[in-house]
């Protein structure tokens, strides 16, 4: 279903300014005071860019002199534009009403150049006789019951004792892993308000390959930061107080870690004070969604000291909030959508009985405990049933940005120059760079360069390109050489774990019990226990002994891993038609590992741990890539097909291979496919052995300025080349003369499309 538009559409751009006036006129100097607060952080980060010109308005109508015009100009001259904003605003309040009627008329004046804040007037409007009480209702605390307090503090002495914890791939020298604190370790991720997704891609990488332009996006234009803080209780929310938070992004971007930290937060009384008992609940953790229990059941089994309290926990809804972490990993179904019922039946009181989905989907709908608040975190892709109308807030992790990245460095190698070491080899690899948004591949390729810088040896020993595959080998590698242990018994139990794995995917299952384990027949050791603890999540919470790898992606790899240490050749080909043939694309980055572990350059330093790879298994696997991309070239107008095969053959990194398929009167035509950054690493890592490509077509493909400048090593190789409408503007230009100027000699280019590109005439 097509999720309901937002009441801000409602109101046209031309009669803004007006309401906005008419809205504002009917509040006192005191509300006033309180609208403003209410929104400040929002219209701070809104005027940052054009700060200066605000201010000079501002001047124009006598609302600051000429010495506050200077110190707002000094202040953004200098790249301090934050500060220079609140400045502004530190004069509009002590002007009083007057001055803040004035700030608010010169924003409906010049709003409908500026997107985000177009939308903050637009709420305003929208919001109506609400607006006030909004603003108001925020700071609005209700005082513990006196019968409540002592549980109240057990209960956070509880959560802080179970979360202080953060569950990290860390190796140091007097620090095991799982013991860096929260606080220590945790690095700000930048969340906005969430986008309109038209496609949905494999969700490994999708984030990572629109970076760099969600970033612009996010910085210069519509999308808003939103902090951990403001997801209950802020003007983002469409109610003062409760309601549901939807939270989504892909794997490893950080959901798990973020909830775990607003709760932690919570328990030592630093964040939302609003709420007397915040309960926590994993879906990974739930083993039987079948199972009829209740709210008041589900929360017993988790914080059993709360029986005696229950009655009068409920009785003020609006003072609790409940997290619901990983949608995507429960192993049952909801669906949040009327017309789509679930099987189950309304549960409407704590204590009526039904499946963990009845009672989650009731509590997003607000049929039980209305008023309560919840929180919940999934991957986009989980929640199409679930319209943004129903919830308070819908935001999205974008991940890290370059200030993240080095903020999180520095925190896990505690060692300046060492972290300034990974940030410059990092900023030199544009696969790595691209992919480290994510805070997951963050996590592993600190693990990875650790012992690397430690030696002073990280350029000679990591090649200049590295796939996902090398990335997660090299992990593995550098964890296997800590581990201790024999070869023999390192593949038995990879093996094992392998096949543990493969049958998770293969069945969408992330969680595993100890029968699991005992079918295998893989018994605990000294290698296990430590594997495990490295790659491996026993969640004390849960209510059995079960087991989860900490990222898909562990899962995944440790799956592909397993067939290269031992496998009958025709059960390989009939796993990678399976993987190929699969739509919901559960195999994707399982099958990009597999094809990645065929490589030489992937696997030689996991090989020198664990033995050589079968070469029946690598052959096997190098032949089915040829005809799958040779298939591939034959139908170029599956264009999706034909771009997946490629990130494939881009996985393999075999450079002969890529020679004999491309080797003349190439033709590659993508038009109309978005085509991100990573997408044209991609092509031109596959096109860069060809020495002629014959026809080149990226009409319409949206590469841009950052486009160019990956796919500069190929573009001289163009007989012709096409970028019509691509948006390249004069830095786009500028890049694509320097990528043709540098190989002028090589250049054999005869036709080049440009039209529609934003040109000026200076190009």
């Amino acid at each position: 279903m097509e999720p309901k538009r937002r009441p801000e559409s409602i109101v046209p751009t031309k009669r803004l300014a007006d309401d906005i006036k008419t809205t504002l006129d009917g509040y006192n100097e005191h509300q006033l005071q309180s609208i403003t607060a209410f929104y400040q952080q929002r219209l701070d980060e809104a005027i940052q860019e054009f700060v200066q010109d605000v201010a000079s308005w501002l001047f124009r109508k006598k609302e600051i002199s000429m010495d506050e015009l200077q110190k707002v100009r000094d202040l953004a001259e200098k790249g301090q534009r934050s500060d220079a904003s609140q400045h502004l605003f530190t004069l509009m309040f002590h002007g009083g009403a007057g001055s803040l009627r004035a700030l608010w008329e010169m924003f409906a004046e010049i709003q409908d150049t500026k997107p985000k804040l177009s939308k903050i007037l637009r709420e305003v409007v929208d919001k109506g006789s609400d607006l006030l009480n909004d603003a108001t209702g925020k700071v609005a605390r209700v005082e513990i019951p006196e019968c409540l307090a002592d549980i109240q503090k057990q209960h956070k002495h509880n959560l802080c004792r179970k979360l202080e914890k953060l569950s990290i791939d860390k190796y140091i020298e007097g620090v095991k892993p799982g013991d860096v604190s929260v606080d220590d370790q945790y690095t700000e991720l930048v969340i906005s308000s969430a986008r309109e997704q038209k496609h949905v891609k494999h969700e490994l990488v999708e984030r990572g390959k629109e970076h760099e332009n969600l970033q612009k996006i996010c910085m210069s234009s519509e999308l808003e930061r939103i902090r951990s803080d403001q997801l209950f209780g802020s003007s983002f929310g469409q109610r003062k107080t409760s309601g549901t938070s939807v939270v989504t992004g892909i794997p490893g971007i950080g959901k798990t870690t973020l909830v775990q930290k607003i709760v932690y937060d919570w328990a030592r009384g630093k964040l939302y004070p609003q709420f007397h008992f915040v309960f926590h609940f994993k879906f990974r953790d739930i083993k039987d969604p079948e199972k009829r229990t209740s709210l008041n059941e589900m929360l017993l089994d988790s914080y059993p000291y709360l029986q005696e309290h229950l009655g009068n926990l409920w009785k003020e809804p609006e003072t609790v909030l409940f997290t619901f972490d990983g949608l995507d990993e429960f192993k049952g179904n909801i669906s949040f959508s009327e017309e789509i019922r679930n099987t189950g039946t309304d549960c409407l009181y704590p204590d009526s009985p039904g499946n963990v989905s009845d009672i989650v989907r009731c509590l997003v709908q607000r049929k039980l405990l209305r008023g309560c608040s919840v929180l919940l975190t999934s991957r986009p892709s989980d929640l199409k049933s679930l319209r943004r109308d129903q919830t308070n807030l819908w935001a999205e992790i974008l991940g890290f940005f370059s200030d993240n990245i080095k903020d999180y460095f520095k925190r896990y190698f505690r060692n300046s120059e060492m972290a300034d070491e990974a940030f410059e080899y990092l900023k030199h690899n544009d696969v790595l760079y691209t992919m480290c948004c994510n805070p997951f591949y963050c996590s592993i390729l600190c693990s990875t360069l650790d012992p690397l810088l430690k030696h002073g040896k990280t350029n000679p020993s990591l090649p200049g390109t590295i796939t996902i595959t090398q990335l997660y080998s090299n992990y593995m590698a550098g964890l296997l050489q800590r581990s201790g242990g024999d070869i023999e018994e390192k593949c038995d139990v990879l093996l094992k774990l392998g096949q543990i794995a493969f049958e998770g995917i293969r069945s969408k299952r992330v969680v595993f019990d100890d029968e699991h384990f005992l079918r295998r027949d893989l018994k605990p050791s000294h290698f296990t226990s430590i594997l495990m603890m490295e790659i491996l999540e026993k969640d004390d919470s849960a209510q059995h002994n079960v087991h989860a790898f900490s990222h898909l992606t562990l899962q995944e790899f440790v799956a592909a891993l397993a067939i290269f240490i031992k496998l009958d050749p025709i059960n390989l080909l009939g796993i990678l038609t399976e993987s190929q043939h699969c739509r919901d694309g559960r195999f994707n980055i399982f099958l990009r590992f597999l094809v990645g572990l065929s490589s030489d350059s992937s696997t030689k330093y996991l090989e020198a741990v664990i033995g050589e790879f079968p070469k029946v298994v690598i052959n096997k696997v190098t032949d089915w890539l040829r005809y799958e991309v040779e298939a591939s070239m034959r139908t170029p107008e599956k264009q999706s097909k034909l771009l997946n095969t490629l990130y494939l053959l881009f996985e393999s990194n075999n450079t002969e291979m890529m020679k004999k398929l491309f080797q003349s009167n190439i033709k590659v035509d993508f038009e109309n496919l978005r085509l991100s950054p990573m997408d044209c690493i991609v092509l031109a890592t596959v096109l860069g052995p060809c020495d002629h490509i014959e026809d080149l077509n990226l009409n319409s493909c949206f590469v841009q300025e950052e486009g160019i400048q990956r796919l500069a090593p190929i573009l001289h190789k163009c007989k012709h080349l096409r970028l019509k409408n691509n948006k390249l503007g004069h830095a786009g230009v500028i890049q694509l003369c320097a990528a043709l100027n540098k190989n002028q000699k090589q250049c054999i280019i005869q036709t080049m499309e440009l039209d529609n590109n934003n040109l000026t005439a200076d190009c």
